[in-house]
């Protein structure tokens, strides 16, 4: 069986990223992580917002490269969360009326309470303590939002390292370099 779960990153809606991880037979399968640089969401942090846009982009690739959809989908948060991607799904036609959809399951996973939600359901559903079930959604969850802290921290190291001067063309290392005149006296 196959997994993919969604988390997303930011700090004050700066940098958004999203995370997929994947695991297939209950293992992480890391070649197929993949980071989502959010664009649509800038300034201020909208989890909803970008949310749908990681699922978004993800399904509509899988629908134009004709790839198999996963077992389960997990999304990384509650009813909005869930309802977002839900959004996202419907909007690509993979969702049919009564919350349905034929291809895959699909949960948001609350930290909270550990509660697990359902789309179309606004009562969750609470599985035990140590159940071997909740025990993989809360591994699974959990490397996704590892996987996402990093990215996030990647992106925003980065972007500390830039300079406006590097958006100009014809400007390389060598110019950005700041030069200061030699000391009085020792020429």
């Amino acid at each position: 069986k196959r997994i993919e779960c969604f988390d997303i990153s930011n700090i004050q809606g700066t940098d958004n990223v999203a995370s997929m991880v994947v695991f297939e037979g209950a293992k992480p399968k890391k070649s197929d992580y993949r980071m989502f640089k959010i664009k649509s969401v800038e300034g201020t942090p909208n989890d909803f917002a970008s949310m749908k846009e990681a699922v978004g982009r993800r399904y509509a690739r899988i629908l134009a490269e004709s790839k198999p959809f996963p077992d389960l989908i997990i999304i990384d948060g509650g009813k909005g969360q869930l309802g977002a991607a839900f959004e996202a799904l419907t909007e690509l036609g993979l969702t049919g009326p009564g919350f349905k959809t034929e291809k895959f399951a699909i949960c948001g996973l609350a930290k909270r309470q550990e509660e697990v939600y359902f789309p179309g359901n606004s009562t969750p559903v609470f599985l035990p303590r140590r159940s071997e079930a909740l025990l993989l959604l809360q591994h699974v969850r959990d490397e996704a939002h590892r996987f996402a802290i990093g990215a996030h921290r990647q992106k925003r190291a980065k972007a500390l390292v830039t300079s406006p001067l590097d958006a100009i063309p014809g400007i390389g290392p060598t110019r950005k370099t700041p030069r200061c005149p030699a000391p009085r006296g020792t020429r």
